[in-house]
């Protein structure tokens, strides 16, 4: 059974606090499981989060054709982190050689300084899946 994780945190800026929201999700295998997963990760967000909140959202999304991430975008008004960056996903799996990019990071109200996918054995041996990571900046 597939879930996700929600996790509010708060940073504080002098007098005030930044509250940011990240998710964390792991879609299935199969389109159909993951079109749905995605209608319902796409209601939740629009449901519990306001939309002028910073939203992070990553995770194992197992979308090698890349129907989540146009999904997403146009729902959530979210960006994927390397296909920003980088004109294209991040290859991830399998750790060992990576081909297929089934990872991601979706943000808003942040801009991107800089994005990595981690590489060497260090980390091959954590998951069958390689580590993404990003350095983002919220917006003011």
């Amino acid at each position: 059974k597939r879930g996700l994780l929600h996790g509010i945190v708060h940073i504080p800026q002098g007098e005030k606090e930044v509250v940011i929201h990240a998710v964390n999700a792991h879609l299935g295998l199969f389109q159909f499981e993951r079109q749905f997963q995605t209608r319902q990760l796409i209601d939740y967000v629009k449901k519990t989060i306001n939309s002028t909140s910073p939203l992070l959202i990553a995770g194992d999304f197992n979308d090698w054709r890349q129907r989540v991430t146009k999904e997403l975008q146009q729902r959530l008004q979210v960006e994927e982190v390397f296909f920003s960056s980088k004109q294209n996903h991040a290859r991830t799996f399998p750790s060992r050689l990576p081909i297929l990019q089934l990872d991601r990071i979706y943000f808003r109200h942040a801009s991107i300084k800089s994005a990595s996918c981690l590489k060497g054995k260090k980390w091959m041996v954590l998951s069958d899946h390689l580590p993404i990571m990003a350095d983002l900046v919220l917006q003011a």
